[in-house]
């Protein structure tokens, strides 16, 4: 049986976000992966539905240096630039971010996110009603945000919690995020 320690230490895979270079899929504590563990913790499992008409929808990246970043609505009320991570297991909002929202992430189940270094650093699960970008949507997704602030100016990581619900390819040379739905 795990103890109530381990059982709030998840395996983010939350890739590079501001100044961070974070674990990517490292487990911390033995603990599995973050969506099962999520529902397991909390007593409840949200469910997310994406949604995207049919065929390929081409999302313009933003290019800067190594690192592509697309801009995305959350709330259907907030616009931000996202880092897309394809090593991000989740999405992750910046404190800034989060207040820009007004969500409280002390209000968010309490987690922990292992950063470069084996650091483990208190983060929060939250539930975003909404992202959007391009003509993607996905609804009652959770996320992380982070109780430091990490001073690298992103808004947030657009993790596989988001990329996961879509056949998807990045192309790296045209900068574009190339969504498809998923058959059902």
């Amino acid at each position: 049986m795990r103890s109530d320690y381990q059982s709030r230490c998840f395996a983010l895979c939350l890739g590079f976000f501001g100044g961070f270079v974070l674990s990517g899929c490292e487990l911390v504590e033995g603990v599995a992966t973050v969506g099962w563990e999520t529902a397991k913790f909390t007593g409840k499992a949200i469910k997310s539905a994406a949604y995207l008409a049919q065929g390929k929808h081409r999302v313009r990246l933003k290019k800067v240096g190594n690192s592509l970043f697309a801009d995305v609505t959350l709330n259907r009320k907030t616009h931000a630039q996202f880092l897309v991570d394809t090593g991000a297991s989740n999405v992750m909002l910046s404190q800034r971010t989060a207040k820009k929202l007004g969500i409280n992430p002390q209000r968010g189940q309490p987690v922990n996110a292992k950063i470069a270094g084996g650091r483990i650093v208190p983060a929060r699960l939250v539930t975003l009603r909404e992202i959007r970008v391009g003509n993607a949507r996905v609804s009652n997704i959770q996320a992380i945000v982070l109780l430091q602030e990490t001073g690298g100016g992103y808004d947030g990581l657009l993790g596989m919690s988001f990329l996961n619900h879509f056949i998807f390819q990045v192309d790296t040379q045209k900068g574009e995020l190339i969504l498809q739905r998923r058959p059902e």
